[in-house]
């Protein structure tokens, strides 16, 4: 976990762009974990933000066409400085509309690492998906192997397709991580809290394959931690032992 305490010493300022909804969540994750979050899709700062970040992590949910030039801007600074970026293409698969929004994004700027669900990876892979596709976990696992490998060459990128295992992926190699809880999954803003954790990791010098497992494998891992703990009834008793839990002493 060399990336996680690294992050966590650095005090890391992390630039977001994501969907309103999922900021006080992402907030106060991000800095019970140690770092600080900064908000804006405001086309007149984003650039100014970008040039002082540690990183940065778009997130598509809910993205309009009058957005994408604050996330472009953004985008191209980070390149130019070589710092991480990160994309959750959210909502690719919802609609053409949205599709597009997200492919204009790949092509304008290059991501240090892009995560997402299996639904929107494969859609901005051009691979089919369908639940009944993938009615065993056998076949569900290879099949998102196949995008998450296809995604890491096509743009260059570690690629995470999210599921029961993680998928983690850069060039021809793949792994997967194994930790996590199925509170994750019915709770608001869990996948831009990874995403801005999973940022923070590759800011570090860790290398940056194993700091995007690092990252999902801490997150699953603090996830299952939280759910035992006294008073954890369920998801909404579940959310404040997470964030409690994102800061506390890590497992040697």
């Amino acid at each position: 976990m060399k990336s996680i305490q690294s992050a966590r010493n650095k005090r890391l300022n992390i630039y977001h762009l994501i969907d309103f909804s999922h900021q006080r969540f992402t907030a106060d994750g991000l800095t019970s974990f140690g770092n600080t979050a900064v908000f804006s899709r405001e086309p007149k700062e984003a650039k100014e933000i970008a040039a002082s970040a540690d990183g940065i992590f778009i997130h598509m949910g809910s993205t309009k066409a009058s957005e994408l030039e604050p996330l472009i801007l953004a985008g191209i600074e980070a390149n130019k400085r070589g710092i991480p970026i990160v994309l959750d293409p959210a909502d690719a698969a919802h609609s053409s509309f949205h599709h597009r929004l997200v492919k204009k994004l790949l092509e304008t700027i290059s991501f240090t690492a892009i995560k997402g669900n299996p639904e929107d990876m494969a859609c901005i892979a051009d691979v089919t998906w369908s639940a009944r596709d993938t009615n065993s976990a056998e076949q569900d696992y290879s099949k998102r192997e196949s995008i998450a490998l296809r995604i890491a060459k096509q743009y260059n990128t570690v690629a995470i397709v999210t599921g029961k295992a993680d998928l983690i992926a850069e060039f021809s190699d793949v792994t997967a991580n194994h930790t996590g809880h199925p509170y994750l999954a019915r709770i608001t803003g869990a996948g831009c809290l990874l995403g801005s954790l999973l940022t923070a990791c590759l800011t570090t010098d860790t290398p940056k394959f194993i700091a995007a497992y690092e990252a999902a494998q801490f997150f699953g891992d603090t996830a299952e931690k939280a759910a035992t703990l006294y008073g954890v009834n369920g998801p909404g008793t579940f959310t404040p032992h997470f964030i409690d839990a994102l800061g506390g002493p890590l497992k040697h």
